[in-house]
């Protein structure tokens, strides 16, 4: 049986073998083997296209979520423009609106525009990190590209903790952390704040004074502050363990003009971010039904945008984005067998305002529109897990029900017709892993995913982008075969896989220039993973990962049929070396070479991109004091980066940390 009829199977037949009842944060349960060695490195869990990163692991290495994401084999980042820009991520050559982004639990992927700012939570606010590489990370709809899935800092003691750091570009950050236990509660309370100029050297293309010769000058009105605030309360109550968390994200983005770098320019988004989760866990331990989870949350996205020039009118656009989200499900333990039958309900509604002067701008049809646009998702299954001493599998299931709207949200003699769409899905995942012995292990995993357009492609009304209400949702089927060997000093993890994706969703613009979404193509990916880690002596050991890709898309239009993918490097070295000088400093050593990168559909580019990057990094530890010194792309080596501008030059970033226990 090939992999294409594996995936035919209908629908109904393998959703009522699997689904009861009712979503939930269920562990993934495969075979794990344990570590023998010590990596003095970040350590990591290794399962079936698994990793875990637990606190321990990143937190006082001074960096951000990105950093840490971009050393794990297959994970690409994409950030514009330094601190500020949305950063987004590739799992395995797929887009970052195909990668799953979780927070407790809770998909955040934005329902306007089916992305996510991957740098919204401080490391501070952050108890660890699991990625899955094709599969779901607990139960929902099966992704394309992958989930990360963030837990935030739930503290088993009181403690107090301070950390800062300057760096280039007049770089500041400050966190204060502070846990107490109170009664039965474990509470703690997180204050965050960054800023920076973000002026770094930039080669202008026809700079304001003068246009016909490009020049480097230091980027103007690119500067970013970020204020992020995070309360969470845990505590039993009886059989019921309850968490409750809020954060709030205030962020303040100017946006500099690359082309001409003009210091007239004064455009600026402002984003204000709340976010409330309440968890309950309570545990039954009733015969074969063990837990029952219920999860409600909410979120409100403000986003005001501000087109301004000095001597013209002030352009502004204001975005609201409100979701809300329940999930519940039960835990059944059947021996060898554990079912989690679950169901998910998710909405979100977009609203757009805007104003040239203070005026509405009115909807001709040739123009732009202010629109409502909501989105519900209903998603109903179960994952099984199933495990004995040399055996384990799972099994996951899901129905999904969407239906989105748009209408119109000002008024105008504009013949504007309200637009609905309902349709359903079923996607699943599943894998298979066989321990050889205590040191190997094998396993297989076969999963079908998909991705619903996002409420801005299907609808979508911003001067020269439309949407499309005909759009097909993007589709997935992926293989993979993964082996895991460890030893007394080292341990191999592989993989190889194939991913073949079709309804690929692009903006097409025409003559005119004038853009719509469009389901334009199919593509196939081959890929083949290598993480090694080796300890050479109990000071020195060394990190080793390779990612190599090959992919092919399919199109109706010639110019764009048998090329490679565009915006993804297709080969990746990474190679870190640790060093324990003493017992207080640790140096590190990262050297990254990554090729092959085509900036466009048609890869007419005159050579493909590459890089190769350095990172030195040195931790000093005396008891609570620790002192972290960065020096990013150490040579200074200037590459495009994956959205082809100049990339930030060489970065210094000095970091401390004072950590008191038991206070």
């Amino acid at each position: 049986m090939n992999i294409n009829q594996a995936l035919s199977c209908p629908a109904n037949c393998l959703l009522l073998a699997g689904s009861l009842l009712i979503s939930s944060n269920f562990v993934f349960a495969d075979n794990q083997i344990d570590d023998v060695i010590e990596i003095k490195g970040e350590k990591t869990t290794f399962k079936t296209n698994y990793t875990l990163l637990q606190r321990q692991d990143f937190l006082n290495q001074g960096v951000n979520l990105s950093d840490i994401l971009q050393k794990q084999a297959g994970i690409q980042i994409r950030q514009v423009g330094g601190l500020g820009n949305q950063v987004s991520v590739s799992i395995r050559g797929s887009t970052d609106k195909q990668v799953q982004f979780y927070i407790d639990g809770q998909l955040i992927n934005s329902g306007q525009f089916g992305s996510f700012d991957l740098n919204q939570l401080p490391l501070d606010q952050i108890q660890s990190i699991e990625i899955s590489k094709n599969q779901a990370v607990g139960t929902g709809s099966t992704p394309i590209g992958g989930v990360i899935k963030i837990n935030t800092f739930d503290p088993n003691k009181p403690q107090t903790r301070l950390s800062g750091a300057v760096g280039s570009f007049d770089l500041a950050e400050f966190s204060a952390l502070k846990s107490i236990q109170l009664g039965n509660h474990q509470m703690s309370i997180n204050l965050s704040y960054l800023t920076t100029a973000n002026n770094y050297p930039y080669k202008v293309p026809a700079p304001l004074y003068n246009p016909q010769t490009a020049a480097t000058e230091n980027l103007r009105n690119n500067d970013y502050q970020k204020l992020n605030a995070y309360f969470n309360d845990s505590f039993v109550l009886d059989d019921h363990k309850i968490k409750a968390s809020f954060q709030f994200i205030e962020q303040n983005k100017n946006l500099p003009s690359y082309r001409n770098n003009s210091d007239k320019n004064q455009a600026s988004l402002d984003t204000y971010t709340r976010r409330v989760n309440v968890s309950d866990d309570w545990l039954i331990g009733f015969d074969l039904l063990e837990q029952v989870s219920l999860e409600a949350y909410l979120e409100s996205k403000g986003e005001v945008y501000q087109d301004k020039f000095i001597s013209t009118r002030q352009e502004r656009h204001d975005y609201q984005t409100d979701t809300q989200a329940i999930n519940l499900s039960a835990l059944f333990n059947l021996d060898e067998v554990t079912a989690v039958p679950y169901f998910k309900v998710f909405y979100s509604e977009y609203e757009s305002q805007s104003f040239l002067g203070k005026q509405g701008l009115g909807c001709s049809g040739l123009g732009s529109c202010d629109i409502i646009s909501e989105q519900t998702q209903y998603h109903l299954g179960s994952r099984f897990e199933y495990q004995n001493s040399d055996w384990s599998a799972h099994l996951l299931l899901n129905q999904l029900w969407d239906e989105n709207s748009n209408r119109i949200n000002q008024q105008t003699d504009y013949a504007f017709e309200p637009k609905l769409n309902s349709e359903n899905y079923f996607t699943f995942d599943s894998s298979l892993n066989y321990q050889i012995h205590p040191a190997q292990q094998l396993s297989f995993s076969l999963a079908r995913g998909v991705r619903i357009p996002a409420l801005f492609e299907r609808y979508g009304d911003r001067g020269m982008l439309k949407g499309n209400d005909d759009l097909q949702p993007e589709k997935s089927s992926t293989l993979s075969f993964n082996y895991l060997f460890k030893a007394q000093n080292w341990q191999l993890n592989s993989s190889i896989y194939q991913t073949d994706q079709e309804n690929a969703i692009v903006a097409i613009f025409n003559s005119s220039g004038v853009g719509s979404y469009q389901n334009i193509s199919a593509s196939k990916i081959l890929g083949f993973e290598l993480m090694a880690q080796y300890a050479l002596s109990n000071k020195l050991d060394l990190d080793f990962n390779m990612t190599l890709l090959d992919s092919n898309t399919e199109s109706n239009i010639s110019s764009f049929n048998k090329k490679m993918l565009p915006g993804i490097y297709h080969q990746q070295y990474q190679t870190r070396l640790n060093y324990q000088l003493n017992q207080n400093i640790k140096l590190s050593l990262d050297v990254s070479h990554d090729k092959d990168l085509y900036f466009s559909r048609a890869n007419i580019d005159k050579q493909r991109a590459k890089r190769t990057v350095v990172d030195l990094n040195a931790h000093y530890q005396l008891r609570q004091w620790k002192i972290s010194l960065q020096a990013l792309n150490l040579f200074d080596q200037n590459y495009q980066d994956l959205a082809n501008r100049p990339a930030m030059g060489r970065a210094f970033k000095l970091s401390f940390t004072l950590e008191e226990i038991n206070l």
